[in-house]
């Protein structure tokens, strides 16, 4: 349901962070976490693929199928867990997830068929009638390491936020299908160039507080550093099959369809704030997608939020 929030801009904060591990402890994260709630985001997206796209991919093969990244793993999983328990299909399943006249039991069940499990850990799950599968792997999901858990659904869960939005998106990867058959061989080569060739800036390395990663991501120099070692080097890689060419095409699709599901998860809060954890390396490409022409959007910058008082 689209919610007015006020007359003003829709706010953006793009969060950029390194993927959190079972190495990195809770302590690392608390001030970056805390001031991020203190904003008080009205919606919250996080780096998972829309359960339809989960199933999209499974269902083309290739390059899609078993994708192990964007929380595919975890959504086909869930899905297993209580599968010819419904019989919905994704769509119909996110339908009934979404519904708040839907018993508790068959909106946790909907976002498992949808592949969206992290959405049903925003609900009391505990209390559904569940079987035993379920509730393992909804208890396993919860205790994940991944910002997606220790941060998003986090907030989302304090806030009541009913739903996270998913805004991976891994269109331009059919090109993979296309490729020649030693692609492989020479993206590890240009990775070994890429390393060579760019330089990491130091500052970013503390392992005791990662807001300080977060905020050192978005300076010009790691910003930049990050652009050349992901993108530029695939330019001056000397390759003559155009495969890193490709991937380099790959890569800035999926940063345009992200952006574009987070221009669209705009629409839901107009005037509200929205906040998007994702990837370091996507935090400039998608802030790049959605700077100009957006007239009723306003990128926030992430270092200002320590100073800053939000008024709601």
């Amino acid at each position: 349901m689209i919610r007015l929030r006020g007359s003003g801009s829709t706010q953006l904060l793009i969060v950029g962070v390194a993927h959190l591990s079972a190495e990195v402890p809770d302590a690392a994260i608390a001030r970056g976490r805390d001031l991020l709630r203190a904003w008080r985001p009205d919606l919250i997206g996080i780096e998972n693929l829309p359960g339809h796209l989960v199933v999209e991919y499974e269902e083309r093969g290739g390059a899609f199928a078993d994708f192990s990244v964007g929380g595919a793993p975890d959504a086909r999983t869930g899905a297993a867990a209580v599968a010819g328990e419904r019989p919905w299909s994704v769509w119909q399943a996110r339908r009934v997830a979404t519904d708040p006249q839907s018993s508790l039991t068959d909106r946790v069940l909907g976002w498992l068929l949808a592949r969206e499990p992290d959405n049903a850990l925003l609900l009391p799950w505990r209390e559904a009638d569940l079987r035993e599968p379920a509730r393992s792997f909804l208890a396993r999901l919860e205790t994940s390491p991944s910002e997606r858990v220790r941060v998003g659904v986090a907030l989302a869960r304090e806030f009541g936020h009913r739903e996270l939005i998913h805004f991976d998106d891994h269109a331009g990867v059919g090109l993979l299908d296309r490729m020649p058959d030693d692609w492989t061989s020479t993206d590890g080569s240009w990775w070994k160039h890429a390393n060579l060739t760019t330089t990491r800036p130091p500052g970013n390395d503390t392992d005791h507080d990662h807001w300080l990663k977060w905020v050192g991501v978005t300076t010009p120099e790691f910003s930049e550093y990050l652009e050349q070692n992901e993108s530029g080097s695939r330019v001056t890689f000397p390759d003559p099959t155009g495969a890193m060419r490709a991937r380099l095409a790959q890569w800035r699709t999926r940063n345009l369809a992200m952006a574009a599901r987070l221009r669209e998860a705009s629409g839901l809060i107009p005037g509200g704030r929205l906040l998007a954890i994702v990837g370091s390396s996507h935090e400039r490409p998608l802030r790049a997608a959605l700077a100009q022409d957006q007239h009723d959007l306003e990128l926030v910058d992430l270092a200002g939020l320590e100073n800053s008082q939000p008024s709601r």
